[in-house]
């Protein structure tokens, strides 16, 4: 498999999501050189090893950025395509990760990348 495959295998997993009824689409904040040390930001799409590659790339490139920023948004194709029995959709399953936190009810999530590839989703306290 490659390597975005197996990050939407992990998504599809963690969120409870069915391939055939949801959709993901992945944008990564992708850092361009305008001046010296200015930097300004473009959302590029993640289609492909090769535009996922490039935003992992991001840190190597850019030394003073050390986080991979990635933004998912869910495209339902059809009724029903969240899994309730998982616990980011089922309330009553869900922990709180921050007993301080505003957002109640909400965890955060992250993915970790290895050199080797992608690892399993994982939740951040």
């Amino acid at each position: 498999k490659t390597e975005l495959s197996r990050l939407l295998d992990g998504l599809y997993h963690l969120f409870g999501l069915d391939r055939q009824r949801s959709k993901f689409e992945i944008w990564g904040k992708l850092p361009v050189l305008v001046q010296q040390s200015k930097l300004k930001y473009l959302l590029l799409p993640v289609v492909d090893d090769s535009s996922f590659e490039t935003m992992l790339d991001v840190p190597s490139n850019h030394p003073s950025i050390t986080n991979v920023e990635l933004y998912l948004e869910v495209k339902t194709t059809s009724d029903g395509g969240i899994d309730s029995s998982f616990p980011l959709v089922n309330p009553s399953k869900r922990q709180r990760t921050d007993p301080n936190s505003s957002s109640e009810g909400c965890l955060n999530k992250s993915v970790n990348f290895s050199p080797g590839g992608v690892s399993k989703p994982c939740l951040s306290s």
